[in-house]
């Protein structure tokens, strides 16, 4: 009767109906966290526009995995789990139920094959002024580094005068490393250069802490561990 409870409750926060849960637009979901009387709005970051007819994978994994599932109000759940991007919701294996993402405090996926344990939280709880709602993924090793994974959409751009460019629309998975800096999320540049930059007066000495340490600085949980030595050496 819960779950039956959280798939009612989900759906109608999300303007959806069995039917047309699928492609669509930047949804606005209602920020009802607990007891519904927010009247806050939040924006969901993919955007992918309604109408278009696209092939695209709108999970974070390709088979369900293990969860458990932290409510707003304090209830665990357990079980098989899919995390879809697109409309921030977790839908069970059986397809019996859809947990939307202002129900969900935090869950955590089981490690899985080659595919680690990995943890994600409410977004709207851990950066209470981001316009968007949904998850945001916990870095096991730092509390202030955490990856945010959307859908993009991205229009074909052949030109037909000289038969080049994309032929079709297509809709890529994406993800931002962020870094908690005191007063606000900052979005950590993926490029060598500019990663190590962005750490201002820490960057030689963190390059050859990564250097020796053998650390990556596009594997997340690598740039929680060079954080993490910055905030233990840094004056």
């Amino acid at each position: 009767m819960r779950i039956s409870c959280i798939l009612l409750f989900s759906l109608l926060s999300f303007g959806l109906s069995a039917q047309n849960f699928g492609l669509s637009g930047n949804s606005e979901v209602a920020f009802n966290l607990r007891d519904g009387s927010s009247n806050n709005r939040s924006n969901i970051r993919s955007h992918i526009p309604i109408g278009t007819a696209v092939e695209f994978n709108r999970y974070f994994d390709e088979s369900p995995r293990m969860a458990t599932i932290v409510l707003i109000k304090g209830d665990t759940i357990r079980g098989r789990y899919l995390y879809n991007m697109e409309n921030e919701v977790l839908e069970s294996s059986d397809g019996d139920s859809l947990i939307a993402w202002n129900f969900v405090s935090s869950f955590e996926l089981e490690a899985n094959g080659e595919s680690p344990a990995q943890k994600f939280s409410n977004q709207r709880l851990v950066w209470p002024e981001s316009e968007y709602g949904g998850f945001i993924r916990d870095i096991y090793t730092s509390e202030y580094v955490k990856v945010k994974y959307y859908l993009e959409y991205i229009p074909r751009t052949y030109d037909a005068s000289t038969q080049m460019g994309d032929l079709y629309d297509k809709v890529v998975a994406k993800s931002d490393n962020y870094l908690n800096t005191g007063n606000e999320w900052k979005v950590i540049p993926s490029g060598k250069t500019a990663f190590f930059d962005f750490f201002g007066r820490y960057s030689e000495s963190l390059r050859k802490y990564a250097r020796k340490n053998k650390l990556k600085h596009k594997n997340p949980e690598d740039i929680g561990k060079m954080v993490t030595w910055i905030t233990k050496n840094g004056n």
